[in-house]
């Protein structure tokens, strides 16, 4: 057999083990398609029968070697255009077409969601200490579907299919919620500490906006104001309280109302009343940082009431509300996502390639 012969049979099983491979692509194209009419097959056969041989290109040595072009253009030629419409996903935002050939990229995406509730978790058990501090918990929602049946779907001997075959996509982040439960007391000796029990919140003035805590760790600034404290300034209380440069002492009872005493007497002098707000949603406030909250068109107009009217909370002095983090909740919900994370990086996981042993080893 001479070399032109060589190089001739070597295209027309080139060609053979293409058209076989190629065959068995489009059998099981068709299988996750659901294409299952004879002219989409013969379509996809009459692509790869239509492909002429690449030309041959030599070396110096004499040699054939295949172009990279030719066999990228090759496997785009096999597939016909039929076989790249998706199957349509279904979920509460409507119909948008999803590959069926993208799970990996649903378990990264799985992976990222888990990863962001970690970051909530931990963030949750950083300020375990924190006064007033409020816990978000982690709500998840199913990304949606791909319905390649439907229940009530009527097949070929008439017969109405009980379920669906549905697959899904995977998971998304569907909020942070706000959890106010009440933490617990911390008895202090400032008088200047003070503790809802009970709904509402502590209303503070931030320039032109109000914002809300439940940390009523409460100072005096230069003015005698009772102010909320941060790292950069301070924040006043409003309704306004002002302490007398010269008060001996200060009581706020438990609906309010703030007394002093003063030098050369021992009577009890009313200085002001406090107000607590009010959500008909508390759960859509916003955390800003500092012990902060503010308000949202989610969480409602806040309503100001004097403490313990019209079942709202009362005030305790000389109390902190704690943190409500519980830290054996979080580290339980810690290591429920990190079982699932270990999961889906084992299934991720490039599979390892057996080394065939050749018989002459």
């Amino acid at each position: 057999m001479n070399c032109g012969h060589s190089v001739r049979f070597a295209g027309l099983f080139t060609l053979a083990v293409t058209v076989a491979s190629a065959v068995s692509y489009i059998v099981i194209r068709v299988a996750l398609l659901g294409l299952t009419t004879a002219a989409d097959v013969n379509r996809g056969v009459q692509a790869v029968v239509d492909v002429q041989p690449e030309p041959v290109v030599r070396t110096d040595s004499g040699a054939s070697r295949e172009r990279k072009s030719a066999r990228t253009s090759r496997v785009e030629k096999i597939v016909p255009a039929s076989f790249d419409a998706p199957p349509l996903v279904s979920n509460h935002f409507g119909a948008v077409p999803f590959p069926l050939s993208e799970s990996p990229g649903r378990a990264q995406s799985a992976i990222l969601t888990l990863r962001a509730a970690q970051a909530v978790i931990l963030n949750n058990i950083a300020n375990a200490n924190t006064i007033g501090f409020k816990r978000l918990r982690v709500n998840f929602e199913d990304a949606g579907y791909v319905h390649r049946a439907v229940p009530g779907t009527v097949d070929m001997q008439n017969q109405m299919a009980p379920a669906s075959e549905s697959l899904g996509l995977g998971v998304h982040l569907q909020s942070t919620q706000l959890d106010i439960s009440q933490g617990d007391l911390e008895d202090t000796n400032e008088p200047l500490d003070l503790a809802i029990v009970g709904e509402g919140f502590f209303q503070i003035s931030d320039g032109q906006n109000f914002l809300y805590t439940r940390a009523g760790n409460f100072a005096l600034n230069a003015n005698g104001q009772m102010v909320i404290a941060s790292h950069d300034r301070g924040r006043p209380l409003d309704p306004a309280i002002i302490i007398p440069p010269d008060a001996l002492q200060i009581v706020i009872n438990s609906y309010g109302t703030v007394n002093v005493t003063k030098p050369g007497g021992s009577d009890v002098t009313q200085i002001g009343a406090m107000q607590i707000a009010r959500f008909s949603n508390p759960q859509g406030l916003t955390p800003m940082g500092g012990n902060l909250y503010a308000a949202s068109p989610a969480a409602g107009i806040p309503q100001l009431t004097s403490p313990g009217q019209s079942s709202l909370g009362i005030v305790r002095q000389y109390r902190r509300e704690r943190s409500n983090v519980n830290l054996d909740v979080e580290l339980n919900d810690w290591r429920r996502i990190e079982a699932q994370l270990r999961v889906f990086q084992d299934i991720c996981r490039p599979m390892p390639v057996a080394r065939v042993q050749r018989g002459d080893d």
